[in-house]
Order: C-alpha cells, then sequence, then structure tokens
C-alpha cells in the first residue's frame, strides 16, 4: 500500500473524509452575519482553540433560560439566537455550536439524550423529562467523537459549591422552570451572577 507523507494510505484519508462529509455541512441560507461570526471565533489554527472559542463565546454572551422569547419561524433559528434574542436553552446553545463548529472546517453533530447526575449513595437515579439534553460532539483526528458540553449552566463545572447551594459567575434566568430544572438537574439551589467565593 501506498503511504503518503504523514504514512497515511490515501484511499483512508478519502473515506475519512467521505465518512465526515455531513458534519461539516451547513445550509446555504445560513445568514453572512452568522459566518461572519464563527470565522471572528478563530484565534489559532488548532481545533481545540477554535471549540474552546466557540464555547466562550457562547458563555459569556448569552443567557440561559427555559422560557426564551420565541424565534420567529421565518428567520434562520441560529442568526434569531445569536443576534437578536441573546437567550435558550440546550437546544440554541447546540445548535449554535454545531454550526459555528462547521464553518470553521470542523466536524460536529448534533446530540440529544439525558444528562443525570448519579446518586453518590449508589442509589438509582430518577430521570425525568427535565434531563432531557442536547449537546454536540465533536471529530478530533485520533480520538473519534467528543462530546461538547456548549451549555454552560449544565455544566457542574460551572459552579462552586458553598453548602447545598451552587454558585456561578455567569447570569442566567432563573425563573421558577429554569430553577427548578437546574436544582433537579444538578442537585442543590443555583446562585446566580454572583462570583464563586
Amino acid at each position: 500500500e501506498v503511504l503518503d507523507m504523514e504514512g497515511e494510505s490515501p484511499g483512508r484519508r478519502d473515506r475519512t473524509f467521505r465518512f465526515l462529509s455531513p458534519y461539516l455541512e451547513v445550509p446555504a441560507t445560513v445568514p453572512w452575519e452568522v459566518r461572519r461570526l464563527a470565522w471572528e471565533l478563530v484565534q489559532s489554527e488548532d481545533e481545540r482553540d477554535v471549540l474552546n472559542s466557540i464555547e466562550r463565546h457562547l458563555t459569556v454572551n448569552y443567557t440561559y433560560s427555559l422560557n426564551p422569547e420565541r424565534i420567529d419561524a421565518r428567520d434562520d433559528f441560529v442568526d434569531g439566537f445569536l443576534f437578536d434574542t441573546g437567550e435558550g436553552f440546550c437546544v440554541h446553545f447546540a445548535t449554535s455550536f454545531v454550526i459555528l463548529a462547521r464553518l470553521n472546517d470542523i466536524p460536529a453533530r448534533y446530540v440529544t439524550g439525558f444528562l443525570a447526575m448519579m446518586p453518590s449513595d449508589g442509589s438509582p437515579a430518577v430521570v425525568t423529562g427535565e434531563y432531557a439534553h442536547a449537546w454536540p460532539e465533536v471529530w478530533i483526528e485520533g480520538q473519534g467523537w467528543v462530546p461538547w458540553e456548549a451549555t454552560h449552566p449544565l455544566n457542574r463545572e460551572s459552579y462552586t459549591a458553598l453548602g447545598d447551594e451552587l454558585s456561578t459567575e455567569f447570569d442566567i434566568d432563573l425563573d421558577r422552570e429554569t430553577a427548578r430544572q437546574l436544582r433537579s438537574v444538578l442537585g442543590g439551589e443555583v446562585r446566580s451572577g454572583e462570583e464563586p467565593y
């Protein structure tokens, strides 16, 4: 078998590209401002740096809420979230992350399932609809599909434990429904918009 300079069969690389090409597709109708934002987030050629930049942008600039302002069905969903409402839940964050990654030639896919914390005492976890979640997975060469949490408020690592409360520095719209979900999924009361101690 003929190998290229990197020790890889050109046929294998072509098969990998064909396998990943659907995860690089973006609708032709994606607005110019979304494309521009994706390219502005690139600070490095390293894929992980680009992914971290996208995650950081979503974390700092958008508000998590289970009751976001409605995006008009005639508008582009990602454009509506990123440039109009600025608030949403996991579907908004994961979808935007996937599109921004793909616009930077990083294969990404949208995944749904449940986010559940297992009880530390070994008892069974009760999983309800509140635990439904969406997140992106990205293709990292040599590792395959890697889950990437785009919805910062649902990442336990975003919090500092203060007794039975969890404190985060990020602004979260804690309406009753959002507060209940975070309490269930994260296992404690959440204090919003405060610097961790």
